[in-house]
């Protein structure tokens, strides 16, 4: 704190000094009105001459003294040979001048009249006393108004420093105080934000270790009876159908590893879209074929436009509707519909089932990767519980948003809204 005062005072006192160092060198080295005003004083000695050759010179004196003393400034009369007349001014006085001033000591001599004496004109001494007494009081004042601008400053950096110290010692509630008294510019705003973003990024990771854990106990405990009943069965029928369960139980873990990388660089941003131009259509019809074969007895249908391009990556968002789509599949009763609108400002795409729907409270929760519903969609039903929350984020990398809630058919749907300027298209329907 001490080396930032330090630093502050000399930012502040330099740039004074130098602004009057320059102010002193214009008025007393340059010197732009000391023509104008020996000029002036020309004129006045001339007059007390006059006085003084009309009144006489103890008159012209005692106007002389007068005109000094309304102009703050003292007359000392010298001889001509008193050793404070310098040699050079005295010379200069002799030739005929009536003055001799020096303007960086703030004094003159002058004669006039008979030229009897030379009289030393000269600042009084209460004068240059309130100049140095004001210049003080300025330095003073600046010091003050500095130390004081420190101590606020010292106040409030100790607080953000004591929220930091608690949030580093693991208190991730800790969050500095944005009022105005306590506010380090828009330092405490920052730390604020940052800190939210450490605390969510660490809840979602512990909320994610304690899911994984949960989501690979089942298989593993699949795996683990299949090979105790392998060691103990020896019908052959029996053997290879166990072997085949262990196979899917294997497949299983490994799907759920790569829905967890995949979330994993979704969540760090890892997995940039590097949108270009696509085709939605091309990338529906390719979903309607892979999922027909999945559709089993369910009714699939798209209704779409005849061609619409986007921005995108066809790999992302592929993966992201087939996602949407397989979820729909899974717990529909007997339908599930694909829509497509596009219009001037945006596309918009909803899947909608004939299943139980989703209630209200949950319609947020579901896009949390590992959640599932207790009762209408549970762990009967299958997936691993990632397949929303990945496709919420690569919808949101995109620049679109989506939102589950009622659908027409009885069921849920799920509406993206992808902003983007595009012509209508006409409506052709792909069933």
């Amino acid at each position: 704190m001490k080396r930032l005062y330090l630093t502050l005072l000399l930012w502040l006192i330099i740039p004074l000094a130098i602004l009057m160092s320059s102010l002193h060198l214009l008025l007393h080295h340059l010197a732009p009105d000391d023509l104008t005003l020996e000029d002036r004083l020309n004129r006045l000695l001339v007059l007390i001459d006059q006085v003084a050759e009309d009144q006489g010179m103890e008159y012209a004196e005692a106007l002389a003294y007068s005109v000094a003393e309304l102009n703050f400034h003292q007359l000392e009369r010298l001889s001509w040979d008193d050793p404070a007349l310098p040699d050079d001014v005295r010379d200069q006085l002799s030739e005929g001048e009536l003055q001799v001033w020096n303007y960086k000591l703030d004094q003159g001599y002058l004669t006039f009249g008979t030229r009897e004496y030379v009289y030393l004109s000269r600042e009084e001494h209460s004068i240059r006393t309130l100049n140095r007494v004001l210049l003080s009081l300025l330095f003073g004042c600046l010091v003050l108004c500095s130390l004081f601008w420190l101590l606020g400053l010292k106040v409030r950096i100790r607080k953000l420093e004591a929220t930091t110290s608690a949030f580093a010692e693991g208190d991730f509630s800790a969050r500095a105080s944005t009022r105005l008294a306590d506010s380090v510019g828009d330092l405490n705003k920052r730390f604020n934000t940052m800190a939210d973003r450490i605390a969510a990024l660490l809840s979602s990771h512990r909320q994610l270790t304690n899911a994984m854990a949960h989501e690979l106990r089942t298989p593993l405990f699949r795996l683990k009876c299949q090979l105790e009943m392998l060691s103990e069965g020896n019908d052959t029928d029996i053997r290879e159908q166990r072997i085949a369960d262990m196979h899917e139980d294997l497949d299983e873990l490994n799907d759920m590893a790569n829905e967890i990388l995949c979330h994993a660089r979704l969540e760090r941003e890892q997995l940039q879209p590097d949108p270009k131009p696509a085709s939605l259509t091309q990338v529906m019809r390719r979903l309607q074929q892979k999922l027909g074969r999945e559709a089993h007895d369910r009714h699939l249908s798209f209704d779409i436009p005849a061609e619409v391009w986007l921005p995108m990556n066809t790999q992302h968002i592929e993966r992201a509707l087939g996602n949407l789509l397989r979820n729909a599949l899974r717990h529909s009763t007997s339908e599930v519909r694909v829509s497509v609108e596009s219009t001037a400002d945006q596309v918009l795409i909803c899947v909608d089932d004939d299943g139980p729907g989703i209630p209200a409270e949950h319609r947020q929760r579901i896009f949390e990767p590992f959640v599932r519903l207790d009762k209408a969609r549970n762990r009967d039903t299958g997936g691993h519980g990632l397949g929303l929350s990945i496709a919420h984020q690569i919808i949101a990398l995109h620049g679109g948003t989506i939102s589950a809630e009622s659908s027409p058919l009885g069921g849920a749907r799920f509406r993206i809204e992808w902003p983007l300027p595009a012509p209508p298209c006409s409506q052709n329907t792909i069933q």
